[in-house]
């Protein structure tokens, strides 16, 4: 259980699924292609190392439907990617309206 967001460990790129609980995600494929076998339920692949993100929008084409069904078999309140771009995904809307909020440049 993370207590405090600044002792999570960072080093280079870096992706956290966000529960209520704790939760049993299965087998890590971080040492394996995620394509060759395709993923599966019980594991689970790290799409930041992929340079994945949704914006711009070709950053997402291969890896966006491996990436929704995963998300589908772990069910996640939140997931957050930290690679050369900030990804942020929720099922919680007014989380994620606060979170853009607070990300957006401020209008003129």
């Amino acid at each position: 259980m993370i207590e405090s967001v600044e002792k999570l460990p960072r080093a280079g790129w870096d992706e956290w699924y966000v529960f209520a609980q704790p939760v049993d995600l299965g087998v890590s494929r971080l040492k394996s292609n995620i394509f060759d076998p395709a993923l599966k339920p019980g594991e689970v692949g790290v799409f930041v190392n992929y340079g994945f993100a949704f914006h711009p929008p070709e950053r997402a084409t291969s890896l966006a439907d491996p990436f929704w069904n995963q998300l589908d078999h772990i069910r996640p309140e939140s997931y957050i990617a930290d690679n050369d771009y900030l990804t942020f995904v929720t099922r919680d809307e007014s989380l994620f309206a606060a979170v853009a909020k607070a990300l957006s440049y401020p209008s003129n």
